[in-house]
């Protein structure tokens, strides 16, 4: 499985995910509720081409989850910069 070779597109979208996850917790939820069930079912989606691929790890999943955090981190120090 290609997990760091992968469309720039979908590290942004965590990022901005996990920054607007610092204002409304509740999506926040549904991204962790999201990415374990994609690891717990074993398959990724993918929203721009609209495919389920097979296939998926604990560390394509952390990876994905670290991208959201630092988004949340920097919706965080946003807050405290204001």
């Amino acid at each position: 499985m290609k997990v760091w070779n992968k469309p720039f597109i979908y590290v942004v979208i965590h990022l901005i995910l996990g920054y607007f996850s610092f204002s409304y917790p509740v999506l926040l939820i549904g991204i962790l509720s999201y990415h374990f069930l994609q690891l717990f079912f074993n398959v990724r989606l993918f929203l721009f081409s609209w495919s389920v691929e097979k296939g998926n790890s604990l560390e394509h999943t952390l990876i994905k989850l670290f991208e959201t955090l630092l988004g949340y981190g920097i919706g965080w120090l946003d807050s405290k910069l204001r």
